[in-house]
């Protein structure tokens, strides 16, 4: 929570200095991909979800300690740039009380993003705008139990990633990437971010709200923050999309080969499961016998 709470010691030295300057606060959420501009869904960095969008749709990460009746509290980040734009210019104008240090908080939390229905989103775009190359079928489960995640954790994630770090040393292949490295990464970042990611914070808005119906109908098309209008399931596509196109340098001409690499995972994955479900239900008719 270091993060939180080093936020939080910078606004008690913005509001110390407000008597001797004009200021204001812009609180925003989790910054995702653009909505409009530059470019739909254009981002430059896996910070955020990023990280979480992009581990799973390379087939890294498959499951994740959290409430999948949660909600993403995520903002896109040409929302953030206007509404600091917006926020800048009533400040200027002298319209605000200088003695009352408005806070405006950039949050879905009117309108957020259900977990089930990322997931879904996610896995339809992973499909459809698949990456380059890809360490396994993407999937991925949200579980609530700290033992049943562990279990999870050791078979989805450890495990296969000491298979093939071992089969690299064994086959004398220096690659670059170490899974089990990536995973210890993954398992840290979890552990800082599990309070955030099984809490419930609820956002007022209403500053924000009020801001935006003051701007005229132009300012409100040309530096919009409404977050009530975005279409979510269209813009997380654009994400995803944009994670693959910005983030990971991936070409559209790669596309074709991309989803044949994809189709081919998903036909050794679902087959697999096959096999392993005959095996089960074989070994549980030899118990029975």
């Amino acid at each position: 929570m270091h993060y939180t709470f080093t936020k939080h010691l910078a606004e008690i030295l913005v509001q110390e200095a407000r008597t001797d300057i004009p200021v204001c606060i812009v609180r925003p959420a989790i910054v995702t991909g653009a909505e409009r501009e530059p470019f739909p869904g254009w981002i430059d960095n896996f910070n955020g979800p990023g990280g979480f969008f992009v581990g799973v749709a390379k087939g890294i990460v498959r499951c994740c300690y959290t409430n999948e009746r949660g909600t993403l509290d995520a903002v896109p980040i040409d929302h953030v740039v206007n509404l600091t734009l917006a926020a800048g210019y009533r400040l200027g104008s002298g319209s605000d009380d200088k003695n009352n240090l408005k806070v405006y908080n950039c949050s879905s939390t009117e309108h957020p993003v259900v977990l089930t229905k990322l997931r879904q989103t996610v896995l339809e775009s992973c499909g459809e705008t698949p990456l380059n190359e890809i360490f396994w079928y993407p999937s991925i489960v949200f579980v609530r139990s700290w033992l049943v995640f562990t279990i999870l954790n050791f078979f989805l994630h450890y495990l296969p990633a000491l298979l093939l770090d071992c089969l690299n040393r064994l086959k004398q292949r220096k690659s670059k990437v170490s899974l089990l490295r990536i995973y210890k990464k993954i398992r840290e970042m979890g552990v800082s971010l599990e309070f955030v990611q099984r809490t419930y914070f609820s956002f007022k808005t209403s500053n924000t709200a009020d801001l935006f119906k003051q701007l005229s109908p132009a300012d409100q098309d040309d530096f919009n923050f409404d977050i009530q209008g975005v279409d979510m399931r269209k813009y997380l596509k654009n994400c995803i999309y944009g994670y693959r196109c910005y983030a990971c340098k991936e070409k559209d001409e790669d596309l074709p080969t991309a989803r044949k690499n994809f189709m081919r995972y998903r036909k050794i994955y679902y087959s697999s499961l096959c096999f392993l479900l005959m095996g089960v239900v074989s070994m549980i008719f030899g118990l029975l016998r």
